[in-house]
């Protein structure tokens, strides 16, 4: 975890986006979801963003320094430089404002939006990556995500007809397309 840290301060925004990643991958995986010996929740809010955490118990302490990793995350997620590029600042404000809002709430995936639509459900994840002309995959989890850029980093171009023709790469990921 140190050494992810340590990573935020590099100059390359890529290496500060796959550190973060690797960051928000290692929260999300601290908590797991609730067993029966857990005990209860002790929730009685019936705000669904409490729910959907409620659901999860934290099982261990990720990193001791959390407050300074916040504020480092923070600083990311608003960076104003003039010296980064406007398409870099642009990565950093998107990906480290995911990442924090999953380090202060791990439960919660990438992109997650707290916007309500008109029957107030909280939207929740709204990261959608089209796949072809089949539809569209849900990517509500930090795993998910690493997973669905390793297969496509590997499989390049072919990774529609793997997912659709290989098992193997068919089950690494859930049945999450969804039709237009």
């Amino acid at each position: 975890m140190d050494a992810f840290v340590e990573q935020l301060e590099s100059s390359d925004t890529k290496v500060q986006v796959a550190s973060g990643e690797n960051i928000a991958l290692i929260y999300e995986k601290s908590h797991t979801p609730r067993e029966t010996d857990d005990g209860p929740v002790s929730s009685d809010d019936e705000d669904e963003m409490a729910a959907e955490e409620a659901r999860f118990v934290k099982r261990y302490d990720v990193y001791r320094q959390n407050n300074q990793l916040e504020h480092t995350l923070r600083q990311l997620a608003t960076e104003s430089s003039k010296r980064i590029a406007k398409k870099d600042r642009k990565t950093l404000h998107t990906n480290f404002s995911d990442i924090l809002n999953t380090v202060q709430h791990p439960a919660l995936g990438p992109r997650y939006s707290t916007a309500r639509d008109e029957n107030g459900r909280i939207y929740g994840s709204r990261m959608t990556v089209r796949v072809h002309k089949s539809g569209t995959m849900k990517i509500d989890k930090w795993w998910k995500l690493h997973r669905l850029q390793a297969l496509r980093r590997v499989l390049g171009g072919g990774f529609v007809v793997h997912y659709e023709d290989n098992e193997v790469v068919f089950e690494s990921l859930p049945i999450i397309i969804q039709a237009d």
